[in-house]
């Protein structure tokens, strides 16, 4: 079955088939917050917490050749409490259940009615970086956030600097669990992601040679029976439990193309080396172990500093 760029990263574009595939089949708590992370995006940590940088792909769409983005807030209608921040219409990646909101220039602020000093814990368990090994099927065995792309770690840095200006949405995450997720298709079967090894190298030789995951997922368990999400002035208050996407993509039908006619690649890499001001930044190389369909490509693995 040939499958485009965007399925790859279209995790539960029907219904939540592809996320309840790859992360959990039922809710840890009555009150359970979950927040897909997907796109042009990153993870900076801060001790025990987190900021999700949302990326300007307009502002960037020359040095790395970016197509227009849509930065967006996409939470299932049925779980929506109410909204001062306009929609934007449904998700055009699962219209039948899902609405946006735009995140483009406007800091984001959640409230999930959680107080105290940070305490959000990560999954950080060691990988295969040699040999390129695929995890198995369980989605246990694709939980360590090394499965995204570690910035300081390919590009060979000790500290990262990031251009703000370059940065068109933020929001701060103190409790909690973070982890990566199963590749999936949106009906939950295996993806290019669950196939493919990725090998970063520079002059000095390999870096890393592993398998790269598409999206991280935030859970959070309150006590609250809503979470507000405030979007600059406005707010989208959802009832838990409750699943939300942060997504920086193109359009579903943007073209499926490598920029070097290749099978599988992570063009998208340039924008995060242009944030921190690689200008040589490593050579990666995909190597199919498994069914591969032309033009598709992993982009949108998210990174993390």
């Amino acid at each position: 079955m040939s499958i485009n760029r965007r399925d790859f990263i279209r995790l539960g574009a029907v219904g939540t088939a592809g996320l309840a595939a790859s992360a959990s089949s039922c809710w840890s708590s009555q009150k359970e917050l979950r927040i897909v992370i997907r796109g042009l995006c990153f993870i900076e940590r801060r001790g025990n917490a987190i900021d999700v940088h949302v990326i300007d792909a307009n502002q960037l769409a020359q040095t790395a050749h970016l197509l227009p983005h849509n930065s967006v807030l996409s939470v299932r209608t049925s779980d929506l409490q109410s909204a001062t921040a306009p929609s934007l219409g449904m998700d055009e990646w699962d219209p039948t259940a899902r609405s946006v909101y735009n995140l483009a220039g406007k800091p984001m602020v959640l409230d999930a009615g959680l107080s105290g000093a940070p305490n959000l814990n990560f999954d950080d368990g060691p990988i295969d970086e040699t040999n390129g090994t695929i995890p198995g099927a369980s989605d246990s065995a694709w939980a360590s956030l090394k499965f995204g792309v570690r910035l300081k770690t390919i590009c060979r840095l000790q500290q990262v600097t990031v251009d703000s200006s370059k940065i068109t949405s933020k929001v701060t995450l103190e409790h909690g669990h973070l982890k990566a997720m199963r590749p999936v298709q949106p009906d939950g079967t295996p993806s290019l992601g669950t196939n493919t090894s990725w090998r970063f190298s520079d002059t000095g030789g390999q870096i890393v040679n592993q398998a790269m995951t598409n999206a991280f997922l935030y859970t959070v368990s309150t006590s609250s029976s809503t979470a507000t999400f405030n979007i600059g002035t406005q707010n989208v208050v959802v009832k838990l439990p409750s699943e939300v996407w942060i997504r920086n993509l193109p359009s579903r039908n943007a073209p499926d193309t490598c920029a070097n006619g290749a099978t599988a690649c992570a063009d998208h890499l340039a924008a995060y080396y242009a944030i921190i001001g690689v200008t040589t930044p490593p050579t990666l190389v995909a190597t199919p172990q498994g069914p591969q369909s032309p033009g598709i490509e992993p982009n949108y693995c998210p990174p993390g500093i």
